[in-house]
């Protein structure tokens, strides 16, 4: 079993012009991390998830999830964007992604454990500007030592 987070989940200063892209580049590296078995089940899973309720949680922040049968292990991808993007129809922008893969287990609440853990921690200035403006080994340790917990 793969640890919920991987430097090679971890971009900073990434380029992209649109939401499906930078979903697009999220899932990609899910993938090649292993968290992720199929890239095109898994990105469906996460625009259905997004269909239901928009992701954005303010603070140019936005937390796609997918909880999908793709999945082979719960994990995290972070991206920093070089610059905000669209990300619903109310004209909000995001710079800070935070995607969430979890496995498609009947029983699983994993996923509202790591999504609530996640929207505590982002609501604070700090935790939040340390993610943002952060080198992927400061992003890597600062949420190994809080997701832990």
């Amino acid at each position: 079993m793969l640890p919920i987070i991987d430097k090679k989940c971890i971009l900073c200063n990434a380029e992209a012009e649109t939401k499906s892209e930078v979903l697009k580049i999220m899932v990609e590296q899910l993938y090649q991390a292993g968290y992720v078995s199929d890239r095109d089940i898994f990105y469906e899973d996460v625009l259905n998830r997004e269909a239901e309720f928009p992701t954005y949680i303010g603070n140019e922040t936005g937390i796609p999830h997918g909880k999908s049968k793709a999945t082979l292990n719960n994990g995290i991808c972070i991206c920093n964007l070089k610059n905000p993007i669209p990300w619903n129809e109310n004209g909000d922008c995001v710079k800070l992604v935070i995607m969430i893969a979890v496995t498609d287990a009947k029983d699983g609440v994993e996923h509202l454990i790591i999504l609530q853990k996640l929207s505590r921690l982002l609501m604070h200035d700090e935790f939040r500007k340390s993610v943002q403006d952060g080198t992927i080994d400061e992003i890597y340790q600062l949420l190994k030592n809080n997701l832990a917990k």
